[in-house]
């Protein structure tokens, strides 16, 4: 769904003036858990990382930290990054 996402806003010719348009991106964190947390804050740092980790490789991307909510940082195994997931056109 997060690439859809992506995907979708990066298709998407923003206005921007009365005649021009403009086109941006959007770089989302995923984060999943199978076991049952104390509270939500793991799971949300869990997702930030991602989201950090996402745009510190060039944005337009999706990155996943499933599985490792509650991990001590993003250099765990369950690290998965997407490639662009559309590239921008040509001005």
């Amino acid at each position: 769904m997060a690439r859809k996402i992506c995907e979708s806003f990066a298709a998407t010719a923003l206005p921007w003036g009365p005649d021009k348009t403009i086109r941006a991106t959007v770089s989302i964190g995923v984060t999943a858990t199978r076991d049952p947390l104390p509270s939500i804050e793991p799971l949300l740092n869990s997702a930030e990382n991602a989201l950090r980790q996402a745009k510190a490789t060039g944005g337009n991307r999706v990155a996943s930290n499933s599985g490792t909510a509650g991990g001590s940082d993003k250099k765990r195994k369950g690290w998965r990054e997407r490639r662009d997931l559309n590239p921008r056109p040509p001005p």
